[in-house]
């Protein structure tokens, strides 16, 4: 009686009544039966939660959150993790206090204060996140990601030497995880330095880490700039094949070309350039100096529409250093002494600007100071970074708004040269350009670089505070 009793009620170590179950209402509510007497995994919950916010995947997320608030011992955990659906979310601020409740707990503090200075800083609480990130570094010097979010702060608020400091120590260690984005802020604050042999060899390294990057394009235009800084001009024209079709691309597609000697290849991409109507002051200091090159009367060709740029390059130091040389070299030497004029006090206004650049160094608090270079970047014609300037100086202190939002305004007008042009009483305004030279009455279609110098132009389209991770997801 017993042996059949066993028999009839066991089979596999399933009840028979389960057998029939199944064979009624089938196996997949069976299977949702017995899943439901087994105790939930936090743990895995907790994990697949933070894998699922590194591959922007909500749905792990949103079922830990569910299941955590029956574990207790997950309490803090569960708040981590609603502040962190909170920034995929695009909702920094409201995260901020799920992540300072967290980072009360030992186990996470370090990765909790990680995620609370991101939330700060895409909050525009950039000063605050400095802090946080700091103490999270105190907490773990082995974690990337407070480091780079850091090094990504402290450059868009203009504290270089200070975004080096902490882009060192990352790519100093054995974590690859960050390396080709730390790469690429390093180099971009090298640039912003004007160190360009550097800034190039850390662009290179961002480029051959992570060869699917999205930010290569732009990156690969920097380091083509940097490599035409460095006269490397065969490095330049290799680089160009990785930069997307521009006007820009062709004016330095020219300059590298009139660099290796090859002045035919030079003169078609220039031509190239002008054609779709592109009058950014790069253009014209290119073509002078091509013109230059060609010699013969080029030289007096030069001058008509040089001097028809004037207007929309009246306040770019080496636009005037060009146009000089030609000037000289047409015979124009009373017109090329106020030409060169110009370009000694831009000259000197440019050291003022670089001055003003070193002395925020290690300074974060220093609103007006970043003003006061945005200033000196706006009359300059250095737009790009004369806001670059004025962003930083208002993630300071954002009751300057409207004094910034005024500079912000003006920096798009035109600006009279500062030494007044003497021409020939014979010459006459109305001259007709020739068909290959740039229109001379177009405002410019791309903005100046942030470090202006003969080669280091960059579409309009790049600009300093866009390309930093500071806001970007460990």
């Amino acid at each position: 009686m017993l042996q059949s009793s066993a028999k009839s009620r066991v089979r596999g170590g399933i009840p028979w009544w389960l057998w029939l179950l199944m064979l009624v209402i089938g196996g997949g509510v069976v299977a949702a039966t017995l899943t439901s007497v087994i105790p939930d995994d936090y743990e895995k919950y907790y994990q697949d939660a933070l894998s699922g916010y590194e591959a922007a995947e909500r749905a792990p997320m949103q079922l830990a959150i569910e299941k955590l608030e029956h574990a207790p011992a997950y309490a803090r955990k569960r708040q981590m993790l609603q502040g962190m659906e909170l920034m995929s979310l695009s909702r920094p601020l409201k995260a901020v206090p799920f992540l300072e409740e967290a980072s009360q707990e030992p186990e996470i503090r370090a990765q909790s204060l990680a995620y609370l200075g991101q939330a700060l800083a895409r909050g525009d609480e950039r000063l605050k996140a400095v802090g946080v990130l700091r103490e999270a570094i105190q907490e773990d010097r082995t974690a990337p990601q407070p480091y780079l979010t850091l090094g990504g702060i402290l450059y868009e608020l203009g504290d270089f030497e200070g975004a080096i400091k902490e882009l060192e120590v990352l790519l100093a260690s054995d974590e690859n995880k960050e390396k080709s984005s730390a790469h690429h802020l390093y180099g971009l604050v090298l640039f912003e330095l004007e160190k360009y042999a550097e800034a190039a060899v850390q662009f290179q390294a961002g480029l051959t880490e992570d060869p699917a990057n999205s930010a290569n394009a732009r990156i690969a235009q920097k380091l083509v700039v940097c490599t035409l800084n460095t006269q490397e001009f065969e490095k330049a024209l290799k680089f160009l094949d990785s930069v997307q079709p521009t006007p820009m691309k062709e004016v330095m597609r020219a300059e590298a070309l009139l660099g290796a000697g090859d002045l035919d290849a030079a003169v078609t991409a220039i031509e190239t350039a002008i054609k779709a109507q592109f009058s950014d002051p790069a253009a014209y200091k290119v073509y002078g100096r091509i013109m230059l090159a060609r010699g013969g009367n080029r030289a007096e060709e030069a001058m008509v529409a040089l001097r028809g740029a004037i207007p929309v390059a009246s306040r770019d130091v080496d636009f005037f250093r060009v146009i000089a040389d030609v000037a000289r070299a047409a015979g124009l030497g009373e017109e090329a002494e106020s030409y060169e004029q110009n370009f000694a006090q831009l000259s000197a206004l440019r050291e003022r600007l670089r001055a003003q650049r070193d002395a925020l160094q290690g300074e974060l608090t220093d609103a007006a100071g970043r003003i006061e270079a945005g200033d000196l970047a706006a009359e300059l014609q250095m737009t790009d970074l004369a806001r670059f300037w004025y962003d930083a100086a208002l993630r300071i202190d954002p009751q300057r708004s409207s004094v910034i939002a005024e500079k912000m305004s003006l920096i798009e007008r035109r600006r009279p040269e500062l030494v007044p042009v003497i021409r020939k009483a014979t010459e006459s305004p109305t001259t007709e350009p020739p068909a290959t030279e740039p229109p001379a009455t177009e405002l410019p279609a791309t903005e100046l670089p942030a470090t202006e110098t003969p080669a280091t132009e960059t579409p309009a389209t790049e600009t300093p505070a866009t390309e930093t991770p500071a806001t970007a997801p460990p």
